[in-house]
């Protein structure tokens, strides 16, 4: 089953600009940064599996920080996890990964016209997508 994604607005006291926000149905927001690891995972060969381990020593992060990671993307539905440790990207968070894939490289060849590695204009990018509504989104897809 997939997780229902509905819209949220900020209140006037956060320190964001008051905007439409993916919210999970179990409260998790989905940042930039999860959508950042998302892409991660899935270009590290996450729908095959791969340890935790691994995950943390090619995008040098702490066995927490990744801990947490799975964790939170285990409540989003985008991974399961196997007893040795071993993850897997679930058909949805593929599916997830993919659009917001295809959605980065979009925007980074509009609005960049160096496409090579900028940790800035990355994210810019990532952040952009974590603002977005569902709908943004579908219109979105017209700039393709």
């Amino acid at each position: 089953s997939e997780v229902v994604l509905r819209e949220c607005v900020w209140s006037k006291h956060t320190p964001f600009f008051k905007n439409k926000r993916y919210a999970i149905t179990n409260n998790t927001i989905l940042t930039a940064s999860h959508i950042r690891d998302l892409l991660a995972l899935k270009r590290l060969g996450g729908e095959n599996g791969i340890r935790s381990i691994d995950i943390a020593k090619d995008l040098n992060l702490s066995k927490v920080s990744v801990h947490n990671m799975m964790n939170t993307f285990l409540k989003l539905r985008f991974i399961t996890k196997e007893h040795g440790g071993e993850v897997f990207l679930t058909k949805y968070g593929l599916r997830r990964a993919t659009e917001f894939e295809n959605y980065y490289k979009e925007l980074k060849s509009k609005l960049f016209y160096n496409n090579s590695s900028d940790i800035e204009a990355d994210n810019a990018i990532f952040a952009f997508l974590a603002e977005l509504s569902e709908n943004s989104f579908l219109k979105l897809k017209d700039i393709r």
